[in-house]
């Protein structure tokens, strides 16, 4: 999961890198929408980042609990 999160991650810092973005012959319409899709595209990376992470904090705890279990019992 975290290599696919990686790789789109890189994908969006190239299309970040898109060549329109960057010459002042764009729209500024064509422009705003680029940057309203990486936006979006940007949020919900980082939706997807917080809910591994909240994930392997809770992964965490019932290893934790586990093995304290097992120390204990």
């Amino acid at each position: 999961m975290i290599q696919r999160l990686y790789d789109q991650t890189i994908d969006l810092k190239n299309k970040s890198k898109d060549p329109a973005l960057l010459t002042n012959e764009t729209r500024s319409e064509t422009a705003l929408d680029i940057i309203s899709i990486l936006q979006e595209s940007l949020s919900k990376l980082n939706e997807k980042a917080k809910n591994y992470s909240a994930f392997q904090e809770r992964f965490n705890q019932i290893t934790k609990q586990s093995t304290k279990k097992r120390i204990l019992g």
